[in-house]
């Protein structure tokens, strides 16, 4: 009897331990089932070498709960690098990555992916906000949908203050919409630019702008 129970001890942690059919563990393969995301999103993942962790999401109340998705950490120097990397593919099959937390130098940033085909429920998902300009997420999210008309944007994070974007095509009075940038987004010229002369340029540069607010 002793050997009978060692054995089925066994093959509960070998199954336990052993990747599935789809190259995930048993862990892994229920969480893709939880969220409802396809295994192979989560293999891809997995292949790029990062451990994989339920996403954390903000109500509307502002607690944290778990959301359906999924968020991996990554070096700072590393996750713009790989969000560029598996954009296309995660979009062609209906989800959206993206850095939704900053390390700012002292941990490791945070890479999450959702499903969805509007790109504009990375905010939502985070909440972003602008207490100090009276801003809420669908505020923030129609300017952003304004200028993606415009200038055609590329998000490529946020957070619960901030908002990482790049263009398809830079502005051509870069000057005029600094000033634009600077009034729907006051804290600007102190966490990026410094000056709005600084900015135009940054912005012509980099083709890309950085929103945060105190």
């Amino acid at each position: 009897m002793r050997t009978l129970l060692i054995a089925i001890f066994s093959i509960m942690l070998l199954a336990c331990t052993q990747p599935s059919v789809h190259g995930l563990s048993t862990h892994e393969q229920a969480l893709a089932e939880n969220i409802g995301f396809d295994p192979l999103i989560l293999k891809k993942v997995k292949a790029s070498g990062f451990k994989i962790e339920a996403l954390t999401g903000v109500s509307r109340t502002g607690n944290s709960f778990i959301a359906n998705g999924l968020s991996f950490k990554t070096p700072e120097q590393k996750s713009h690098a790989v969000v560029k990397q598996l954009d296309a593919e995660m979009t062609s099959l209906g989800y959206r990555i993206y850095i939704q937390e900053l390390g700012y130098g002292y941990l490791p940033d945070r890479v999450a992916i959702i499903k969805s085909q509007d790109p504009f429920d990375i905010l939502r998902t985070r909440k972003t906000h602008a207490y100090t300009a009276d801003l809420d997420t669908e505020q923030i999210i129609a300017r952003l949908r304004e200028w993606d008309k415009r200038f055609g944007l590329k998000l490529m994070g946020a957070g619960y203050n901030w908002v990482k974007t790049e263009f398809e095509r830079v502005p051509e009075d870069v000057t005029s919409f600094s000033r634009e940038v600077l009034q729907f987004c006051p804290d600007v010229l102190l966490f990026s630019s410094g000056t709005l002369a600084q900015l135009s340029r940054d912005i012509t540069s980099e083709r890309s702008l950085f929103l945060q607010w105190k």
